[in-house]
């Protein structure tokens, strides 16, 4: 966002290009818990285990070039989808849950837990609903 509201020059010019020099190779920085997660479950036990690990790794990269190509200048939008659909229940529902099951002693805690847990499912809703009506409107 900083970026953004640089004046044009070349300076700000080179400073895009660092800014994604830098970014690339993060990519696969902040891929690889995930990535390394489901090989643990479920290509770790396999025979030919650095073949499918190899074809997996390559398949997450394709598949991620796949869908920047194909939501091109909606991808905005896709990330917004994304981030209502799994951010916010993960920010405030399953924290809520959690603390109402483990710890959740006094009726104050309990009020509080149900509150975020109301809140965050509405939240997801609504703006998973907005990203949706948004997506679909930019498409005419």
């Amino acid at each position: 966002m900083i970026t953004l509201n640089l004046p044009l020059s070349t300076v700000t010019d080179i400073i895009y290009v660092a800014y994604v020099i830098i970014l690339f190779p993060s990519i696969l920085v902040r891929f690889f818990p995930a990535v390394r997660a489901i090989e643990q479950r479920y290509i770790d036990h396999l025979r030919h285990r650095n073949l499918f690990t190899k074809l997996w790794r390559a398949f997450v990269v394709i598949l991620n070039i796949v869908i920047a190509v194909m939501f091109g200048r909606r991808f905005d939008l896709i990330l917004s989808l994304l981030g209502s659909i799994s951010c916010i229940p993960l920010g405030l529902v399953v924290p809520g849950l959690i603390h109402y099951k483990l710890l959740g002693r006094s009726n104050l805690s309990k009020a509080i837990d149900i509150f975020l847990i109301v809140v965050g499912s509405a939240l997801t809703i609504l703006t998973s609903t907005n990203s949706l009506y948004t997506y679909y409107k930019s498409d005419n």
